[in-house]
């Protein structure tokens, strides 16, 4: 993972890396297992708080971001977690009265959302 980050080899010892940008990155953050995990945990997390939907944005830009969001950015994030929550909702049709559990598509659109949100580039680079 280091390689992607543009991370220094083990053999080297730098004060600060180089900052950049790249594809790999982005991809690295989207698929990555611990990204993915970290993003299972942080939906998790949010579906199980109180609050409507604007709480729990706010909440998990709070926790990702360490501030809380501007207008904009909230208005994202909930357009980001509705589009979410409408696209999983159209993939279970009938198997979600089968499951009985309208829980798993809360927790799909704020895993979804979570992931978004840490692919960020404020929240991997230091500002």
């Amino acid at each position: 993972m280091g390689l992607a980050f543009d991370g220094p080899s083990g053999e080297a010892c730098v004060a600060r890396r180089e900052v950049s940008n790249t594809p790999m990155q982005a991809l690295t953050l989207l698929n990555d297992v611990a990204f993915v995990e970290a993003a299972q945990a942080l939906g998790k997390q949010i579906v199980a708080g109180p609050g409507a939907p604007d709480a729990k944005a706010r909440d998990l830009w709070r926790r990702c971001m360490m501030r809380p969001p501007t207008n904009d950015e909230m208005a994202l994030v909930l357009a980001f977690y509705e589009k979410q929550k409408k696209r999983f909702s159209e993939q279970a049709g009938d198997n979600l009265n089968l499951v009985g559990d309208s829980e798993v598509i809360e927790r799909a659109a704020w895993t979804a959302t979570a992931r978004a949100v840490l692919n960020l580039d404020e929240v991997v680079t230091r500002e």
